[in-house]
């Protein structure tokens, strides 16, 4: 989980050049278990999805901390959900970026959570 969440997208160039795999049916696997209310069939997808995809996948990645969230493994979520908001998937004031900022404040302090803003690196002007 932690190699999928450093993994970064290559550039448009860069997945001319060669074959990536995008991880859709884990995307959406996970996305049914988890409306289905069945988190750890969704964990376990999410995390063979990520383990297979060669390119950066922030909406899987948010999926598997959803589900890390609904089984009590609070921490972990947080990280996924800090590598989310670092990646830039969630839009600034999004509704999802707020969600998620809530949730790894929420954990912050009891575990070592990278500060999600600290990796975007200084603002621009």
């Amino acid at each position: 989980m932690r190699r999928a969440a450093a993994r970064r997208d290559p550039g448009f160039l860069a997945s001319l050049r060669g074959p990536h795999r995008y991880p859709l049916e884990g995307l959406q696997g996970s996305a049914f278990h988890l409306l289905t209310d069945q988190p750890e069939a969704a964990l376990g997808i999410g995390l063979d999805a990520l383990r297979d995809a060669t390119i950066e996948a922030p909406d899987l990645l948010s999926n598997v901390g959803h589900a890390l969230w609904q089984t009590g493994r609070r921490g972990l979520a947080a990280e996924c959900y800090a590598s989310v908001l670092a990646s830039g998937y969630a839009e600034p004031g999004s509704a999802l970026e707020r969600a998620l900022t809530k949730r790894v404040q929420q954990v912050r302090g009891r575990t070592a959570i990278p500060d999600p803003a600290a990796a975007r690196g200084p603002a621009e002007s």
